[in-house]
């Protein structure tokens, strides 16, 4: 929620949490272990984009999970720098 603002700018596009709204919604993405849970929450809600933060890698476990489901053919990593990385889901 704190780089909300920064994602608009930036990516000239709505981010999924403005204003804390959608609060379930990010929560059901970030607890998904599998992709066919993941996948129709992202597909249903036009999300195509993923901003990963170091506290996000720092409090997700990597080993199942949404940081496991990045490694998916459907996710391609188009930017990391010092921690940070958007994922684009096609």
């Amino acid at each position: 929620p704190e780089n909300s603002y920064y994602i608009q700018h930036f990516a000239n596009r709505n981010a999924l949490f403005p204003h804390y709204r959608n609060k379930e919604l990010a929560e059901n993405i970030l607890s998904a272990n599998y992709i066919d849970e993941l996948f129709p929450i992202l597909e249903n809600n036009g999300i195509y984009a993923l901003y990963i933060t170091p506290q996000m890698k720092n409090e997700l476990p990597d080993d199942y999970g949404l940081l496991f489901l990045l490694k998916n053919e459907r996710f391609k990593l188009v930017y990391e720098h010092e921690g940070y990385e958007v994922w684009m889901f096609r």
